[in-house]
């Protein structure tokens, strides 16, 4: 049995970033992997927060969520190399002292969620047009992008989440 889920949320705007009217500027967003990493090291405090408080046997699932271009990538690739090194060089796999880590690349999976001849694919199509085709038959993700980002009121970004 695991052990009660300790949810911290990391928040992507610093509270002294807000202008007038809560408004959010470019500049105020915690984009920067090293700012992330010092404002987590601030919020959680010394390293005893992150040592093993339970026993051996339990495995640790550690979660990441967050907004698009938040870091969640960087973060997942950053826990899988300490969690290696921490085991002496092994892992993806059973290791020494049954070390093993899964890590589970989700815009990997997402991505082939979208390739040429899925359902997806064909429903991405129908609803961006064939300019989200790129010359090699797969969806160019950046012109998809320039779509679902533009500033249309989030209109088509809730069609891609639709």
């Amino acid at each position: 049995v695991l052990p009660p889920l300790t949810i911290l949320t990391m928040p992507l705007v610093d509270s002294d970033g807000l202008g007038d009217a809560g408004a959010i500027s470019e500049a105020n967003k915690v984009s920067s992997t090293t700012l992330r990493k010092n404002l987590l090291a601030k919020l959680r405090g010394s390293e005893a927060h992150w040592c093993r408080q339970s026993s051996e046997g339990t495995p640790y699932v550690i979660g990441l969520t967050g907004g698009i271009a938040s870091g969640k990538s960087t973060a997942r690739k950053l826990i899988v190399e300490l969690a290696t090194q921490a085991a002496g060089g092994e892992g993806g796999g059973e290791g020494s002292g049954g070390f093993r880590l899964d890590a589970v690349d989700c815009d990997l999976l997402a991505h082939q969620a979208y390739e040429p001849q899925t359902e997806t694919f064909g429903k991405l199509v129908s609803t961006f047009g064939e300019g989200v085709v790129g010359a090699d038959g797969r969806v160019d993700r950046k012109a998809l992008g320039k779509i679902v980002f533009a500033d249309d009121g989030g209109a088509a970004m809730g069609k891609l989440n639709a």
